[in-house]
C-alpha cells in the first residue's frame, strides 16, 4: 500500500516536472508562429493576424480648418504628442463628443479646453486664426487574403469644435 501510494506520488511529480517545459514551449510557438489550441494568448480565440482574414484597427483624422478657407489635417502624435497615448485618447473623444461640463472634479472645463486647442494651433500656425477643429475616428478592415490587398474605410465617430471670434 506504501509502495503503490510512492509511485503515485512520483508520477504526479514527473507529470507537474514534464508539463512546465511544454507550457513554455506553446507559449513559445503561440508568440513565433500562430494561435495553437487551445488558447493561451488570445483567450477570445480571436487568433492572430496571420490566421485571421482581416485586420481590423481605428486611426484618427483631425483636421483644422482656418479663418482664409484653408484646411490642413494634423498629425494626432505631433498636435498632442506630449499627452500619454490612452489619456489623448479618452481627452479627444470626451470632449469632442460629449461636451462635458465642469462638475468639480479638477477636470477642464469645455471652455478651457478650446482655449488650449486654440492657443496650441496658434503656436503652430503662427499667420493663421483657426476657424474650427474636426476629428474623426475610422475603423480600417485590411484584408490580407485578397490580391490587391483590400482595404475598407468606416466612419465610427466624429466631432467638430468651433473657435470664438476673439
Amino acid at each position: 500500500m506504501k509502495l503503490r501510494a510512492h509511485i503515485y506520488k512520483n508520477i504526479v511529480r514527473i507529470l507537474f516536472l514534464i508539463s512546465i517545459p511544454l507550457l513554455l514551449l506553446q507559449l513559445y510557438v503561440a508568440r513565433k508562429y500562430s494561435e495553437p489550441y487551445p488558447a493561451i494568448i488570445y483567450p477570445a480565440f480571436e487568433g492572430t493576424s496571420k490566421n485571421s482574414e482581416y485586420n481590423k484597427y481605428i486611426e484618427t483624422e483631425i483636421f483644422v480648418y482656418f479663418d482664409d478657407g484653408e484646411k490642413y489635417q494634423l498629425d494626432e502624435r505631433k498636435f498632442l504628442g506630449e499627452i500619454p497615448y490612452k489619456f489623448r485618447k479618452n481627452l479627444l473623444k470626451n470632449y469632442f463628443l460629449n461636451r462635458p461640463i465642469e462638475n468639480g472634479n479638477g477636470k477642464p472645463t469645455y471652455q478651457e479646453f478650446t482655449n488650449f486647442l486654440k492657443s496650441r494651433l496658434t503656436k503652430m500656425f503662427k499667420n493663421k486664426t483657426p476657424q474650427s477643429i474636426s476629428i474623426s475616428w475610422y475603423q480600417y478592415k485590411q484584408y490580407f487574403r485578397e490580391n490587391p490587398v483590400r482595404l475598407e474605410k468606416t466612419l465610427l465617430k466624429s466631432g467638430l469644435i468651433e473657435f470664438d471670434r476673439n
